[in-house]
């Protein structure tokens, strides 16, 4: 979510003219995983849940994060969301997609779109059985109280 707000605002570097955007999509489920090749060994993701995350990216909007209906089901609690559109994809047929807006309003720290409160991370612990990972109280800036300006 800060990256697409980052790009979303203007403060991405130009380089020679290019109007910078992305889009994220994503998709929970079972995957496959290995090491590719010998001379140069990549390690990488496949099977029908890449190709769907895939699918959701496609067809997601420019700067935005984009879900599927399974990601929706563990983030709803947690995020706005905005249902898109139904699509079929060719591996597992047809699919829901949302765009994520942002924290709920209860969520959020100090009218602070995406820096979560205290409530996130008890939240996340009563769903999930377990400590909310340091790395996403980090992004969202539970600890650390951070916001968008700092980047």
């Amino acid at each position: 979510m800060r990256c697409a707000q980052v790009v979303a605002s203007g403060l991405t570097p130009i380089v020679d003219e290019w109007d910078w955007s992305f889009r994220i999509g994503l998709h929970s489920g079972p995957c496959i995983s290995g090491v590719l090749g010998s001379k140069k060994p990549v390690y990488d993701l496949w099977g029908d849940t890449v190709s769907v995350a895939s699918h959701v990216e496609r067809v997601g909007q420019p700067d935005s994060v984009c879900v599927s209906g399974a990601v929706r089901q563990l983030i709803e609690p947690f995020f706005s969301l905005e249902f898109m559109q139904t699509t079929v994809t060719r591996s597992v047929g047809e699919i829901e997609v949302f765009a994520v807006r942002g924290l709920l309003p209860e969520l959020q720290a100090d009218d602070q779109a995406m820096v979560a409160n205290a409530e996130f991370t008890a939240r996340y612990e009563s769903r999930f059985a377990s400590p909310c990972p340091t790395a996403a109280q980090e992004a969202l800036g539970v600890e650390l109280g951070q916001g968008l300006d700092e980047f």
